[in-house]
This record gives C-alpha cells, sequence and structure tokens, in this order.
C-alpha cells in the first residue's frame, strides 16, 4: 500500500492519491474506503487506486500520518 499527498497547485488545498497492492487487497483493503475515510467522504476510486481532495494544504502531515492507525481499523472485523 501506498499514499502520497501533494498539495494542488497553490490552491491552499491538498490531494491525496492512495494505491493498494494485491497482498492488501487479499487482506480486505480497499483504496477507494480507505481515502474516503481519511479524508472524510471527499474522494473515491477503485479498490486499487483512489484518489480525493478537499484538505486544507496544512492538514496534509497529520492526515498522512493517520494512515497507518486507519488501516488497522478498517482491518477490524465488525
Amino acid at each position: 500500500m501506498v499514499a502520497v499527498g501533494a498539495e494542488a497547485g497553490g490552491s491552499g488545498g491538498a490531494v491525496v492519491v492512495m494505491a493498494v497492492n494485491a497482498a492488501a487487497r487479499t487482506a480486505g483493503q480497499d483504496a477507494a474506503a480507505l481515502v474516503e475515510l481519511l479524508l472524510h467522504g471527499r474522494g473515491g476510486g477503485s479498490p486499487d487506486l483512489a484518489q480525493g481532495g478537499g484538505l486544507p494544504a496544512g492538514q496534509l502531515p497529520q492526515t498522512l500520518a493517520s494512515i497507518p492507525a486507519l488501516v488497522v481499523d478498517s482491518a477490524r472485523p465488525g
């Protein structure tokens, strides 16, 4: 699994792109679902590759740092 974030063209906003490999997909991870959770519904794509935006650029470091916990939480049953 790989996630990349970047400031979006000087607009003050940021975008996130996430790719999920076959091993993560087999373990139940879904890139689109993770991006939607990460960005509170502002994103989408396929189970393998997803993107989203609408995030203030200043929140990007904190948002990227929250991904490991998000992945663990999304892997829990129930």
